[in-house]
């Protein structure tokens, strides 16, 4: 069997645009965290994401058609990706909050970071009883003292309110920063998926089935970028109180760099055929279309669920004593890329000729139907892990 040449560029650019993206993008929830947003604004984040998004990806497929700048659409979509991933390494972690420093009520609870002689004095301050002053019957703001350990002078704290996390991130430059990159590099990453995958059922014409076989060695690249730069990211944050992901931001850089080039060069096909308005929105009215929207909604909900809080739950597990956590989570990605979705993608086509779409659609959906996650009810092997 020989090399399909005329399909050679669309397998090298799957290649380096998921090599690229693999390092960074299957972890920006774990990085989310760690730069200093809870979980529950990470789940809003990556709620919005999409929505804002579907904007520019409808877009984006518009112009490139009306235009007919398919390559220039194409790029830019890989330059909206490079550049923020990049860039959100110089994004500077979000501030603590601000309810964890101390407060005047509890003046006791970080003495021991002043210097002596302050920590000295908060705790002997923190240590009097606060019972009512007794007063002598002279009147006199003094206590008597014939009796003096029946006194307990009082002291009255000022009550500091506090705001809440969320306003404390809305106030924050940091997080804006941390969200225009999210928000620039989810845009670019919808808009490349659109015009990949239009440009590559262009170029197969009838051979649509070999779709697989194009797509897989995108796997290829995720599995591998993922372990690559996990163990990477490992060795290179020894030492560190938390892991730094320099290597993961350079090979990110340099493959998609490398994309670039690749789709400046890659042949777009026009076709002169054109569908009007009105065959559109017939199209989009029929039964079976409907279905098809409403199931890949689903599946959408429920895969960027996983996505989002799978690896989270991974690092939390593993816990923080656990010095080759992201290690482990690229041989997770390994796991599911090479052993998951590639023998798929090769297979899908055969797959699809033998059962027909429907029928494949439908075995997929039960594959979705599985039991829980084995982390949400046992914790044991990954704590075998961490110790």
């Amino acid at each position: 069997m020989g090399i399909d040449r005329r399909m050679l560029p669309m397998k090298i650019h799957y290649f380096l645009r998921f090599m690229g993206t693999g390092p960074l993008t299957v972890i920006l929830p774990v990085i989310t965290k760690q730069m200093g947003v809870p979980p529950d604004v990470v789940g809003v984040i990556w709620t919005v994401l999409p929505f804002i998004s579907l904007l520019t990806k409808t877009t984006a497929g518009a112009v490139a058609d009306i235009t007919r700048s398919h390559r220039a659409v194409f790029l830019l979509g890989i330059v909206f990706m490079v550049t923020p991933l990049t860039a959100l390494y110089w994004v500077p972690d979000i501030p603590s909050s601000s309810s964890s420093s101390p407060t005047y009520n509890n003046l006791s609870s970080n003495a021991s970071t002043l210097p002596p002689a302050s920590a000295s004095f908060l705790t002997s301050v923190s240590s009097l009883s606060t019972s009512p002053v007794e007063v002598d019957e002279g009147g006199g703001l003094f206590p008597s003292t014939e009796d003096s350990s029946d006194v307990t002078p009082t002291v009255t704290t000022p009550t500091v309110p506090q705001k809440g996390r969320g306003a404390e991130l809305l106030e924050s430059y940091e997080f804006w920063l941390l969200f225009l990159c999210l928000l620039v590099q989810y845009c670019g990453h919808t808009t490349v998926i659109t015009m990949q995958e239009t440009v590559c059922f262009q170029l197969l014409g009838e051979e649509r089935h070999k779709y697989g076989q194009q797509r897989v060695w995108g796997t290829v690249g995720v599995g591998l970028s993922a372990i690559v730069s996990g163990a990477l990211v490992d060795l290179y944050s020894k030492g560190i109180g938390q892991k730094d992901y320099l290597p993961a931001h350079i090979i990110t850089a340099v493959f998609l760099v490398a994309d670039l080039f690749v789709v400046a060069f890659l042949k777009f096909p026009h076709p002169e055929r054109k569908i009007s308005s009105s065959t559109l929105q017939g199209a989009l009215w029929r039964p079976h279309v409907i279905l098809v929207l409403v199931t890949t909604g689903v599946v959408g909900v429920v895969s960027g669920v996983l996505w989002t809080f799978e690896f989270l739950l991974v690092v939390e597990v593993a816990g923080k004593g656990f010095v080759h956590q992201k290690l482990l989570l690229g041989l997770l990605m390994g796991v599911q890329c090479f052993l998951a979705e590639a023998p798929f993608f090769v297979l899908a086509g055969r797959i699809i000729q033998r059962l027909g779409h429907a029928n494949a659609l439908f075995v997929s959906l039960l594959g979705i139907h599985a039991p829980p996650h084995p982390l949400l009810r046992r914790h044991q092997p990954l704590a075998l892990l961490a110790d």
